[in-house]
């Protein structure tokens, strides 16, 4: 129990997200101030993320937007 500020769609991510953990593929989500979840894997297991999302996807009336991490931190002299 608890008081939850998702609405039906999140939660139905967020408990596929376990699902699929459960299941043996290494994927984790995170959510950002607003209603957007962000799942996270490494890239060898990305396809697989795929295949398990799309239907998910297309049942929720969702997008997907892929990327990779940065290039990392670098000085910028002041201006």
């Amino acid at each position: 129990s608890g008081l939850y500020y998702w609405g039906p769609k999140t939660l139905n991510l967020i408990h596929a997200v376990q699902e699929w953990r459960h299941a043996g593929l290494p994927v984790c989500f995170t959510i950002d101030a607003g209603p957007n979840v962000h799942l996270l894997c490494e890239g060898p297991h990305q396809p697989e993320l795929e295949d398990v999302l799309r239907p998910l996807l297309a049942e929720l009336s969702a997008g997907c937007i892929y990327s990779r991490p940065g290039g990392g931190a670098w000085l910028v002299s002041p201006a």
